[in-house]
């Protein structure tokens, strides 16, 4: 058995106080808000465990044999796993001038190279709610420009998201009369020296998709020109 665990110093004291500084931890919480849950997957939210602000703990569970081959097919058994993966996403999106949320911790748990179950902590951003939440209440075809413009930056700098959709972004309001983008949960997201054509194109086509269905052609025009 073979354990990992990496945690941001700057959160490590909250955690430890939240009871959560062992891999194990993590993986076996039991409490939070559930926001998603599949049969390998769940994310739930904790509020208050970093004092001011709240904590979302995705987990990826692969119990089974079954269940382990599929996640060495998808790359884990000589690769990165999601949790890893969406880490070192973040850190990369944020060092290009990305908002993504505050990263706490990741951890992973492994037998003989097969991922037995892997976790990703990062910090809840205080005020802010889903993109396709916010322009399903009231559409604003300015904050779907913007939201081209985090895009076209992603993009320019190598980095393809691979689930680009509208629920993957967050947006806050900055008075007076500003907000502020955040890219979050992207752990199938690549990065590369130069992004192809194709790559790009496959991202763009996937969020116009799901942007029509919320907020119209008129919406989707004004990501495109972002």
């Amino acid at each position: 058995m073979s354990d990992r665990i990496e945690i941001n110093p700057k959160f490590e004291r909250a955690l430890s106080a939240a009871g959560l500084s062992r891999l194990e931890d993590f993986l076996s919480l039991d409490g939070g808000e559930t926001i998603a849950r599949s049969r390998t997957t769940s994310t739930v939210m904790i509020c208050g465990a970093l004092g001011g602000c709240g904590l979302f703990l995705k987990r990826y569970m692969f119990p089974s044999v079954a269940d382990k081959w599929k996640g060495a097919f998808r790359g884990t058994l000589f690769g990165m796993s999601k949790a890893q993966n969406e880490w070192e996403n973040l850190g990369f999106l944020c060092s290009i001038g990305v908002g993504t949320p505050d990263l706490c911790a990741w951890g992973e748990r492994r037998s003989r190279g097969f991922l037995k179950g892997c976790f990703i902590a990062t910090a809840s951003v205080e005020g802010a709610v889903r993109l396709d939440v916010a322009q399903s209440r009231e559409p604003d075809p300015d904050i779907l420009r913007r939201t081209g413009e985090v895009v076209n930056i992603m993009h320019g700098h190598g980095y393809r998201d691979g689930s680009l959709a509208m629920r993957n972004f967050l947006v806050r309001e900055i008075p007076p009369g500003n907000v502020e983008i955040f890219k979050v949960d992207c752990p199938k997201g690549k990065i590369s020296d130069r992004l192809r054509p194709s790559e790009r194109a496959k991202d763009i086509a996937a969020f116009a998709a799901g942007a029509r269905l919320v907020c119209g052609t008129r919406g989707v025009d004004s990501f495109f020109r972002g």
